[in-house]
């Protein structure tokens, strides 16, 4: 539909102006709806109502532009990724012709008719459990009707047919990528890769890898702020947030950031083996110089003290020692602790205002005076 429309061209995503039209859509019919409803029934309850619900702010406002704006990030950080296998020289050149294969099979998956179809089928089952299920009573009084349509006022209505259709369909659509993403490193992980167990970077040679972690940070952030978005809304309706809510908050941004990093782990098989090949073969080599090493200076009769000095076995010996310890030091997932950091940061920031709801800054501030005085 987007293509159709021109949103989407051969030579440009529009990112700016279709995360525009999502919020265009998806969250200001949700205001003017409830304010129109609120002028006609001489009731301005309900907009006071959706003006404290930071959940449907945070998801409609905030998570479904994000949602879209994130391919601007994600798809230049990929192919980045991706180019270095070949210019890098992992992929050996035998091997140039299965690498280019699974990245032209990747994107045609990309953009399958068939996932289309299913995003929207699954999108759409959702949608027709939540108006069958949903007890309206127990949705926030903006969406509820006053009598003027069946069950739901006219932006509820609005909000469950097209607002959250929407962030369902993105929301599908960055999971199909994802899953993509898994099946492309997963066919290059099955190429026999020109790695090197010494490599400085802990990963063979793969630790680049890493930065696609931060591909996904803008995804991440989006799906944070929907769940900070909840606390929030708890928070300002009951003053505090519940400690089951921390630990479920706990556990989801958790799993996040596990469902953002797991498709590295495909190449761990990969890292396990080249670790033991590296052990073997650094071992061995290790043997064979320091064994010259102590003939040459250990059984020699040689004055050790006024030559070593002069001679360049004992930096040689001290080099190899460093470059078989990074064997040693192999990790089994190519992701290090700045590029899980950046994942970290995007999952906890948007709880930053959660925290000022439940700790106001005259408390903080009252707090840190009792610490000086």
């Amino acid at each position: 539909m987007q293509r159709r429309l021109g949103l989407i061209t051969p030579d440009s995503l529009n990112i700016r102006r279709r995360a525009l039209l999502v919020v265009l859509v998806g969250w200001v019919p949700l205001v003017v709806l409830t304010i129109l409803q609120g002028v006609m029934l001489g009731d301005m309850s309900d907009t006071a109502s959706l003006l404290r619900d930071a959940g449907a702010h945070a998801r409609h406002l905030f998570a479904a532009p994000l949602l879209i704006l994130a391919e601007a990030a994600c798809a230049p950080h990929l192919n980045a990724v991706v180019s270095h296998f070949a210019e890098s020289g992992i992929v050996r050149d035998d091997d140039r012709g299965r690498f280019a294969a699974a990245i032209r099979s990747t994107r045609r998956l990309l953009s399958s008719r068939i996932a289309e179809i299913a995003v929207v089928i699954l999108t759409l089952a959702f949608i027709i459990s939540e108006i069958v299920t949903l007890v309206v009573a127990e949705m926030p009084a903006w969406t509820q009707s006053d009598g003027l349509v069946p069950n739901r006022s006219p932006a509820g209505w609005w909000m469950i047919l097209v607002s959250l259709p929407i962030l369902l369909v993105l929301s599908l659509g960055w999971l199909w990528r994802l899953l993509l993403w898994v099946r492309l490193l997963w066919l290059i992980s099955k190429l026999p890769l020109r790695l090197m167990a010494a490599h400085p970077d802990h990963a063979a040679g793969l630790g680049f890898l890493g930065h696609s972690t931060r591909a996904f940070a803008l995804v991440a952030l989006a799906f944070a702020t929907i769940l900070a978005g909840h606390s929030a809304k708890v928070v300002l309706e009951g003053g505090a947030l519940p400690g089951t809510y921390a630990y479920v908050n706990a556990g989801l941004l958790a799993a996040s950031m596990a469902i953002f990093v797991a498709p590295l782990f495909v190449f761990t098989s990969t890292l396990m083996n080249e670790r033991r090949r590296g052990i073997f073969a650094y071992g061995a080599l290790a043997g064979r110089v320091g064994g010259e090493f102590e003939r040459r200076w250990l059984d020699s009769t040689i004055d050790t003290a006024r030559n070593a000095l002069d001679k360049p076995d004992f930096s040689a010996v001290a080099d190899l020692s460093q470059v078989a310890s990074n064997v040693q030091a192999m990790r089994f997932v190519p992701v290090d602790l700045k590029d899980l950091m950046t994942l970290a940061v995007a999952l906890l920031l948007p709880f930053l205002p959660v925290g000022v709801l439940l700790f106001p800054a005259d408390v903080i501030l009252a707090h840190l005076k009792s610490l000086l005085f």
